[in-house]
């Protein structure tokens, strides 16, 4: 689920014990990719790689490759390996959710992280967003998580990154300098650049040579509870250090028949 934050998966846990009284839920937490953006973050994630072996951070077109890789480094074969798009709220499942012939599915939501990107009256608003969401959308995904479970899959859930509610301090007006541009973070191939924007910006942090990340990329994070927005606004974003940010949920659901 692109975006879930811890908060959001206690609210969908709370409905899911109530719907689905013979799901059981171990429950973890594990640590996003700095910075928390999807383009990194979740490249990490399917991949099993740090950035620095991603190549590009810019985009997501290469995770249904890097999955792939990834499993077929394992021992599979090609056609067992799937990853899909969900978008129940127009589209029925893809195939590969019942193929008997996939054995291992990465299925990706984005409807969580709209939801955030979406509240433009701040976490208040995201809140009653997730609430309609678990009335009207969550069905369709358990629906999924159910047909899932009865073909025999081990089902875990997780997100890429959380989200944060921050407050605008305006925008670097870069043009093109700034390879990624983000509400909580902006990603530089010079450090000389960075340079400039953390001394326009002092409420920022710079973050590079961590070991993880490609060397000669230098990431400009707003610190705190800041936003690379416009000044005063209240946004949910995410990109950042905080723990919301960066602590995510990884959920490993099974049926009670199965944890005798």
């Amino acid at each position: 689920l692109d975006g879930m934050a811890l908060c959001d998966w206690l609210s969908l846990r709370d409905t899911w014990h109530g719907r689905w009284p013979d799901w059981r839920f171990e429950e973890l937490l594990v640590m996003a990719q700095v910075p928390t953006i999807t383009s990194v973050s979740r490249q990490a994630l399917v991949s099993g790689q740090r950035p620095a072996e991603l190549g590009d951070l810019t985009t997501n077109a290469h995770e249904p490759q890097l999955w792939r890789s990834f499993w077929l480094s394992r021992g599979l074969d090609e056609s067992r390996v799937a990853l899909e798009s969900l978008s129940l709220d127009r589209l029925p499942p893809p195939e590969a959710v019942t193929s008997s012939r996939v054995a291992a599915l990465c299925l990706i939501d984005h409807s969580v992280d709209e939801l955030s990107h979406g509240a433009s009256l701040g976490a208040a608003q995201a809140i009653v967003s997730l609430s309609r969401w678990l009335q009207d959308y969550a069905p369709r995904l358990e629906a999924v998580i159910e047909t899932l479970l009865q073909s025999g899959y081990a089902i875990y859930l997780t997100s890429d990154h959380g989200h944060v509610e921050a407050i605008g301090m305006g925008r670097p007006n870069e043009g093109i300098l700034a390879e990624t541009r983000g509400q909580r973070v902006r990603m530089y191939g010079d450090a000389a650049q960075a340079a400039n924007a953390h001394a326009a910006f002092t409420d920022t942090v710079i973050w590079h040579d961590d070991g993880l990340l490609p060397e000669g990329c230098c990431v400009l994070l707003a610190d705190g509870r800041k936003a690379f927005a416009t000044s005063g606004d209240r946004v949910v974003t995410h990109g950042g250090l905080t723990i919301e940010e960066v602590l995510v949920p990884l959920v490993y659901i099974r049926k009670v028949h199965e944890c005798h």
